[in-house]
């Protein structure tokens, strides 16, 4: 037995989908579904209803989630030419591992660089906290437009150590191995 038309127009609101995409992913009209929903149509067809109440119940249990649901932001970034020791002040003041990195003359993000590179770079008997943050010095990864599914996110963490996200061609937030913690475990 079907949920009433009532309790369908709940679940709609619950899932935060519209009808349009419900009807794009079901192929129905959504004048119908209006109709339906605001009871003008008495008796719906059967097979529609239950598409519908299929589609959010499979939503509802999937809990699907998007790179811009997961991801943090607005970023906090550091650029070329700032100092080691700069950028490290700044990663413990946000309490960050890793931030992004802008090209030192646009506002283009070009990588990321993390604590555990600069302590590698602070290594070596060539650099220490006053030296200068170079292209070469930045690792590039991976970024996802906003509308990305988060569960296709987990595999390419292990490979690198945040993701950025995109939306419009600009880059406004990054998921670590924490945000993805956090979205798996709430």
């Amino acid at each position: 037995m079907l949920p009433a038309i009532e309790d369908i127009a709940d679940q709609i609101k619950k899932s935060g989908t519209s009808q349009r995409k419900i009807c794009i992913a079901l192929k129905l009209d959504v004048t119908w579904l209006n109709k339906v929903l605001k009871k003008k149509i008495p008796d719906p067809s059967y097979k529609k209803i239950k598409a519908i109440f299929d589609y959010l119940e499979k939503k509802a249990s999937t809990n699907e989630k998007t790179a811009d649901e997961v991801c943090a932001h607005p970023l906090i970034t550091v650029k070329i030419g700032m100092t080691l020791g700069d950028i490290s002040k700044k990663l413990q003041k946000n309490a960050f591992d890793q931030a992004p990195v802008k090209d030192q003359y646009r506002d283009d993000i070009i990588g990321v660089i993390t604590s555990k590179m600069i302590v590698e770079l602070l290594q070596t008997s060539n650099f220490d906290k006053k030296t200068f943050l170079k292209k070469e010095h930045v690792k590039s990864v991976l970024t996802v437009p906003y509308d990305y599914p988060a569960v296709n996110l987990v595999k390419n963490l292990g490979y690198q150590p945040c993701i950025l996200v995109e939306k419009n061609g600009k880059k406004y937030g990054i998921i670590t191995d924490e945000d993805m913690m956090m979205h798996l475990f709430s």
